[in-house]
């Protein structure tokens, strides 16, 4: 369990960056991806900002937002709190990334390349 909710590390200066548990802050990898967009782009606001959204995935609900920050950043968009509370209240569907299908793979043809002798 935390120790500090999102909303009070948003009030304490620095206090995110020095958080001791701070990795524990990032739930899944759009949460990961969403903070470092933010610090490039606006880097003295960015721990505040992810806080805000951080915040709302916690009061609201974590898998809306990550379906949101996923949308966002397929659509290269702004990933600002205000864009991600936006998504969660339209009820417009949002497409998200589908399920990648990977063929199955031959190993017997690895196995006749290490039969093969080559000449060194």
């Amino acid at each position: 369990m935390l120790k500090w909710s999102p909303f009070t590390l948003s009030k304490l200066p620095g206090a995110f960056e020095n958080y001791r548990y701070r990795k524990d802050l990032f739930p899944t990898h759009p949460f990961r991806i969403a903070y470092d967009s933010l610090k490039q782009r606006c880097f003295h606001r960015s721990s505040k900002e992810y806080l805000k959204i951080l915040y709302l995935a916690a009061k609201e609900n974590e898998l809306a937002v990550d379906l949101a920050l996923g949308h966002l950043i397929e659509q290269n968009g702004a990933i600002t709190y205000e864009a991600v509370l936006g998504l969660l209240k339209s009820s417009q569907e949002y497409a998200v990334a589908q399920d990648v299908h990977i063929d199955d793979i031959n190993i017997g043809v690895y196995d006749s390349l290490l039969s093969e002798r080559v000449a060194v």
